[in-house]
């Protein structure tokens, strides 16, 4: 019998606690990597990454801010899954604009004693000060989900769709995040493809 195929769907974020302390803003701007991790009957492992959200989408998270969404994680047959979630805060969201920034400031210094700077040691550089400045994200947390084999994934897609309350995120199952004095809780559904 081949397996059944399902959607993992992310389908909100709520901030319970924002972090204590967020360089120079005074919100959360959050985003998280998620992998779906599945295994079908014959054994054969896969595995796909998605990053949530767009660029901006979750700037300014206070306490008790909340954003319902949907992101497809897998869609395809399985016979048992699991997530790994990485919830990380962007810094003051200018990662990009930070390392650019200290790139050509590093070219130039290096460029006026040298005239030129190797590509790797150009990197290299740019990583200690973005490092040395504490101008990379910040991963809050990281949760992996119990496996949810066969027999459990069939009982969770047919069990009654939960909403949260007060801010009515349809979920089936849901990890929760602490980090840096926040608590952030992530929600999830599991839907026959």
């Amino acid at each position: 019998m081949p397996d059944k195929s399902y959607q993992v769907v992310c389908t909100g974020l709520w901030v319970g606690e924002e972090q204590d302390w967020d360089q120079s803003t005074p919100s959360d701007e959050y985003y998280l990597v998620i992998t779906t991790m599945v295994r079908d009957s014959k054994g054969v492992l896969a595995q796909k990454t998605v990053t949530v959200p767009g660029a901006g989408e979750f700037e300014s998270m206070d306490t008790g801010d909340w954003k319902k969404f949907e992101v497809l994680c897998w869609d395809g047959p399985m016979n048992r899954f699991g997530t790994f979630t990485q919830l990380y805060e962007s810094d003051e969201g200018q990662k990009k604009e930070n390392r650019k920034l200290i790139n050509d400031a590093a070219t130039q210094v290096v460029q006026l004693g040298t005239g030129t700077i190797p590509e790797g040691l150009q990197k290299l550089s740019t990583d200690i000060f973005m490092k040395l400045l504490d101008l990379d994200d910040d991963m809050i947390d990281a949760q992996v989900t119990r496996v949810f084999n066969s027999a459990a994934t069939e009982k969770l897609v047919n069990s009654p769709q939960k909403k949260s309350v007060p801010e009515g995120i349809p979920y089936r199952f849901r990890t929760d995040h602490w980090g840096g004095g926040g608590r952030v809780r992530m929600y999830y559904d599991i839907r026959p493809s």
